[in-house]
């Protein structure tokens, strides 16, 4: 008997895939400080919490911390938009369609946890930033072409900024997979 497997897990590999293009030190236009490590997290918080910066050994903020989270997973009703969930009263479970809702981020390390940043550290920061913000708009934007070639309904919500609360700038984005 062959075993099912979870569609979830190509939409996971097409955010990491893309992450890793986007982000990739070795690509045809690398980030000033970039990455091939993107981590699959799970929980229900935000992944910031795995990227503890006060407690790394080495200099761990020479690079980005880079993500994909499973953030949701829900049943959608085919007459309206798919990343409206509804309750699944079928007797047969699954005749909704299942959607799945990701998170991606990358974080970074931030100055204003030093009281001798100068402004110069600050503009070099939101320098960073703002590259990050944008290559993870194009990560998003791949993905989402990937998972359309799949003939998957794909929606992209917006990118949101964090921090620098705890010491740590990051962007934030959520897409939601009809599998």
């Amino acid at each position: 008997m062959d075993c099912p497997t979870d569609p979830a897990v190509d939409v996971i590999v097409a955010y990491s895939s893309a992450m890793r293009e986007a982000f990739s030190p070795d690509g045809r236009c690398p980030p000033v400080a970039g990455s091939n490590d993107v981590r699959f997290v799970a929980g229900e918080g935000p992944a910031l919490v795995a990227f503890d910066v006060h407690t790394r050994r080495g200099n761990k903020c020479a690079e980005p911390f880079l993500w994909v989270r499973l953030a949701r997973r829900f049943r959608t009703d085919k007459s309206r938009a798919f990343i409206q969930p509804v309750l699944d009263t079928n007797a047969n479970c699954g005749a909704a369609p299942r959607v799945v809702a990701i998170e991606v981020g990358v974080a970074r390390c931030s100055v204003a946890v030093n009281e001798r940043a100068s402004w110069d550290d600050y503009e070099r920061e939101a320098q960073q930033a703002l590259d990050d913000s944008w290559r993870l708009e194009l990560a998003m934007c791949r993905a989402q072409s990937k998972l359309q070639a799949l003939h998957h309904d794909v929606a992209t919500d917006v990118i949101n900024p964090a921090g620098p609360d705890g010491g740590v700038i990051a962007w934030v984005a959520n897409a939601y997979v009809r599998l």
